[in-house]
C-alpha cells in the first residue's frame, strides 16, 4: 500500500527481477509496479455482499443449490448444510445424500421431479418434502425448483432453494388446533355469548344464547337486544352503550331482565366489549351473556337473612341497629324522644329442656307473633338471637308511652301458649333505655337497656325497670356472661368451625383456619367479639386455647386418617396465650398426644402481639418454630411493625387485613396498600393470604396482583368438620411444598 501526498491510499502489485554478470554477482533490479486498488475494492466489496447473503440465508433458513448438467456435479450453500446438519468437508453435496435426508414416502415423489427436471418447464411450483435425522426429528422443508437454459433454450443447470418451513408448519398447527378449540369452546359455553352489530341485532349466537332465549340461531338473528329485553329493562344499557362507543370505557358489565320466546322473564349479567376496525372506528359488540336468575334469588335470600331472623321474620341485631341509628340521629335533629325495650324470656330454657328444641322454636315464633300487635306500626320489634327480643318505640313524647308498651308486652307474653298439646306460660322481663336521657348513642342505649333488663330479673322476673345510672357499675351483662364463660369449657359449650384458603392461581384449598365458636343454653349464640375479649381480660382464654389447639390438631389428624389429603390447619394464639411461660410445651405435648406432624400447625399471632416486646415476641416465635411448627401474622397492615421488625421473626405466612380487602373496588388508599403488602410478601418470601374476599370484584384484582391464598365468604363461610369434608372430598387440596 502507498499513501500518496493527499492522504489517499493505492495498492500495488510489484513483480521483480535480478540481472547478474558472468561471475554471478548482480548488478541491476529491474520490476513492475502495477496499481490494483480498484480490483481490491472490488474484491471486498465482492466479500461484503457474499458475507451478507450467507447471514440472509442464515436468517431466513434457506439453503440453495445447483446442480450442473454438463458436469453432473452439485454445489450446497452453507445454510443447506445447516438445514441438513452436515459438514460441508465430511458430506458430498449430491443427489443420493440429499435423498437419505428424505423421509421414505416421500422419495418417490423426489425421484420422479428429478427424472422430469431438465425436460419440464423453467420453473416448477412450491413442494414440501420432509427431513428424518438419525435421533427421529423431523424437519419440514419447501423446495422451489428452477431450470436454467442456455441462448438456444437448452438447460444447462438446475438450481433451487430450501427452505426450512418446520416451525412455520408447527405454529400454523398450534393456530389451527387453537381455531377449532376456541369454536367448540364458545358452542360448549356455559354461558351465551354474540355479536351485536351496531343496530343492536344479533349477528351471530352460540348455541346456549339460544337456548337461554328458547329461538333458533335463525329467528335470533332477526332480531335485536331490545326485543328480547324486559320492557321496564330496554333501555338500562344505553349510557355505558354510550361510554363505550366513545371509548370512555372498554368494556360495560349491566344486569338487566331478558324474555323468553315463551314470554317467562329471567336475569342476565352482560358484559360487553367494542371489536373495533384499524381505524378505530366501531364494527360490532362481542357480549357475553349470563342467566344470574339463581344468583339474583339467592342474593334477595342473603340480603333477607342479613336483616332477619330466620325463625321468626323479625329484623335480626344487624338491621335492628341500623334503624336505631337513624330513629337516634332524627330525634336529635327534631329534639324528640326514642326509646329501646329490651326483652327476655324467663323460663324459656325450661320448655326447651322439657319440650325440645322444636317446641322452643315454636314458643319463640309465636311469642314473634305477639309483640308487633303491642307497639304502633312506626316501632320495630327484632330478636337479637335465643330468647331476646328488642323493640323500638320511635318518636315517642314521654317515657309513659314506653310503660305502657311494657305492660301490653308483659301481659301478651303471659298469655297461656298451645305447644305440642301442653299449655305453656312464660314470663318476660323486660329493660327500658331512653334517648336522649339515658344514652345518646345506640351501643350505650343498648348496653343500659340490657343493663335495665338484668335488674328487673333481680326484682322478680315479669316485670319492666328503667335504667338507673346508680347501677352497679360493673355492667350486668359482663358479670352474667363471665359467669357462663368460666363454666363453658367443662360444660363442652364450645365448638369448632373450619374456613378453608384457597389458592387464587389454581382455586385449590390450600389449609384450613380453625375458629372458635360458643353457644350457651341460656345466652344462645355468643359472639366471639363478646366472649375472646372477656376470657382474655379474664386469663380463661390460656386454658380455652389450649383447648381449641388440642381439638383442632385431633381433627385434622381424624381427617388424615379417613383417607383425606393432608393440610395445614391454623391455630390463633391470643396475646395471653403467646406470653404464657407454658405455651410451648403445651404446644408440644398437643402434638405427642395427638400424633400429629408438626408442619401440619400453623400458629396465627397478630401484628400487635409482635410490637408489644419485640425482643421476647422474637424468641418466642424463633422457639416455636423450632418445634416445626408454622408461623403467621394475622391482621398485618393494621399495627405499626417495620420492615426491619418483621424480617426478624421467622414467619411463613402474611395475613392481609380484612378492612383493606373489604374496599379494594372502590377505595384506591386500600388498593394501594394491599398490593404493597403481597409485594412485601413476595421480598420476604412467605405466603401472602387476603382475609374477607366476599366479592368477584375483589378476587380478580387479588389475582392480578398475584396474591397466593384468600379466605373469605366468597368461596366458604366457617363451616362444620363434616362440611369442610365434603370440599376437601370435592375440591383438589394442593400438595405442601
Amino acid at each position: 500500500r502507498v499513501v500518496l501526498p493527499d492522504g489517499t491510499e493505492k495498492v500495488f502489485h510489484t513483480q521483480g527481477e535480478v540481472t547478474a554478470d558472468e561471475h554471478g554477482k548482480p548488478i541491476r533490479v529491474h520490476g513492475t509496479l502495477q496499481d490494483i486498488t480498484q480490483r481490491k475494492a472490488t474484491e471486498a466489496a465482492l466479500s461484503l455482499t457474499e458475507m451478507r447473503y450467507r447471514e440472509a440465508q442464515r436468517i431466513a433458513k434457506i439453503g440453495n443449490w445447483e446442480w450442473d448438467l454438463a458436469t453432473n456435479g452439485s454445489w450446497w450453500s452453507e445454510e443447506l448444510y445447516r438445514i441438513l446438519e452436515e459438514d460441508p468437508n465430511e458430506y458430498p453435496a449430491t443427489f443420493d445424500n440429499f435423498l437419505v435426508k428424505v423421509h421414505p414416502d416421500d422419495r418417490a415423489a423426489l425421484v420422479e421431479g428429478q427424472r422430469n427436471v431438465t425436460a419440464g418447464p423453467e420453473a416448477y411450483p412450491p413442494a414440501e418434502t420432509r427431513l428424518v435425522f438419525d435421533d427421529g426429528r423431523e424437519k419440514i422443508v419447501e423446495q422451489l425448483v428452477q431450470t436454467r437454459l442456455d441462448e438456444h433454450g437448452q438447460p444447462i443447470a438446475v438450481i433451487g432453494t430450501i427452505h426450512d418451513i418446520t416451525e412455520r408448519r408447527v405454529l400454523e398447527g398450534r393456530l389451527r388446533e387453537s381455531e377449532a378449540r376456541y369454536a367448540s369452546t364458545v358452542q360448549l359455553a356455559a354461558v351465551g355469548i354474540a355479536h351485536v352489530d351496531l343496530a343492536g341485532r344479533f349477528a351471530w349466537s352460540n348455541r346456549r344464547l339460544q337456548e337461554m332465549l328458547g329461538y333458533s340461531e335463525e329467528e335470533l338473528s332477526a332480531l335485536t337486544t331490545r326485543q328480547v329485553s324486559h320492557a321496564e329493562d330496554a333501555h338500562v344499557t344505553d349510557p355505558d352503550r354510550a361510554r363505550l362507543h366513545a371509548g370512555e370505557i372498554d368494556t360495560m358489565r349491566v344486569e338487566k331482565r331478558y324474555v323468553r320466546k315463551d314470554g317467562t322473564v329471567f336475569w342476565v349479567r352482560i358484559t360487553s366489549a367494542l371489536r373495533r376496525a384499524g381505524d378505530g372506528e366501531p364494527l360490532y359488540h362481542i357480549s357475553v351473556i349470563e342467566d344470574i336468575t339463581g344468583q339474583k334469588i339467592a342474593q334477595e335470600r342473603v340480603h333477607y337473612l342479613a336483616t332477619h331472623d330466620e325463625l321468626t321474620g323479625l329484623a335480626n341485631r344487624a338491621l335492628f341497629g341500623q334503624v336505631l341509628d337513624n330513629a337516634i340521629e332524627v330525634a336529635q335533629r327534631n329534639e324528640r324522644q326514642c326509646a329501646v325495650l329490651f326483652i327476655d324470656l324467663d323460663r324459656f330454657k325450661i320448655v326447651n329442656d322439657s319440650l325440645g328444641h322444636e317446641a322452643g322454636d315454636q314458643l319463640l315464633k309465636e311469642i314473634a307473633a305477639r309483640l308487633p300487635r303491642c307497639v304502633r306500626r312506626s316501632d320495630i320489634v327484632a330478636r337479637l338471637g335465643g330468647d331476646e327480643f328488642v323493640v323500638l318505640l320511635d318518636d315517642i313524647p314521654d317515657l309513659a308511652v314506653a310503660s305502657d308498651v311494657a305492660r301490653k308486652i308483659l301481659s301478651s307474653v303471659l298469655a297461656p301458649v298451645d305447644i305440642m298439646g301442653h299449655e305453656c306460660r312464660i314470663t318476660g322481663s323486660i329493660g327500658v333505655a331512653a334517648y336522649p336521657l339515658h344514652a345518646r348513642d345506640a351501643a350505650t342505649l343498648m348496653k343500659h337497656a340490657d343493663t335495665a333488663m338484668y335488674l328487673a330479673k333481680e326484682e322478680g322476673k315479669n316485670n319492666f325497670q328503667f335504667y338507673a345510672a346508680d347501677a352497679s357499675p360493673m355492667s350486668i351483662t359482663h358479670l352474667v356472661l363471665e359467669s357462663h364463660l368460666a363454666r363453658a369449657l367443662e360444660r363442652r359449650e364450645f365448638s369448632l368451625q373450619y374456613q378453608p384458603r384457597i389458592d387464587i392461581a389454581t382455586g385449590t384449598i390450600k389449609g384450613t383456619e380453625a375458629l372458635l365458636r360458643w353457644w350457651n343454653p341460656e345466652l344462645g349464640t355468643v359472639s366471639p367479639a363478646q366472649f375472646i375479649p372477656l376470657a382474655e381480660d379474664t386469663g380463661l382464654i390460656v386454658s380455652i386455647g389450649k383447648w381449641v389447639l388440642k381439638t383442632a390438631c385431633e381433627q385434622n389428624v381424624a381427617w388424615q386418617r379417613r383417607g383425606l389429603p393432608e393440610i395445614v390447619i391454623s391455630v390463633n394464639l391470643s396475646p395471653r396465650q403467646f406470653r404464657d411461660p407454658a405455651l410451648l410445651d403445651d404446644i408440644a405435648q398437643v402434638l405427642r398426644e395427638t400424633g400429629m406432624a408438626p408442619g401440619l400447625l400453623e400458629l396465627e399471632i397478630t401484628e400487635s402481639m409482635i410490637m408489644h416486646n419485640v425482643d421476647l415476641a422474637a424468641a418466642k416465635a424463633a422457639a416455636i418454630k423450632q418445634l416445626g411448627v408454622r408461623l403467621a401474622v394475622d391482621d398485618f397492615g393494621t399495627g405499626y411493625s417495620s420492615l426491619s421488625q418483621l424480617k426478624r421473626f421467622p414467619i411463613d405466612t402474611l395475613k392481609i387485613d380484612r378492612s383493606f380487602v373489604r374496599d379494594i373496588p372502590e377505595n384506591a388508599d386500600d388498593r394501594a396498600i394491599t398490593e404493597t403488602i403481597i409485594s412485601l410478601g413476595k421480598a420476604l418470601n412467605v405466603t401472602v393470604v387476603a382475609e374477607g374476599v366476599e366479592t368477584a370484584e375483589q378476587f380478580a384484582f387479588l389475582l392480578a396482583k398475584a396474591c397466593d391464598e384468600m379466605q373469605g365468604f366468597l368461596f366458604s363461610k366457617p363451616c362444620h368438620p363434616d362440611a369442610l369434608v365434603e370440599l376437601l372430598e370435592t375440591i383438589p387440596v394442593r400438595a405442601r411444598a
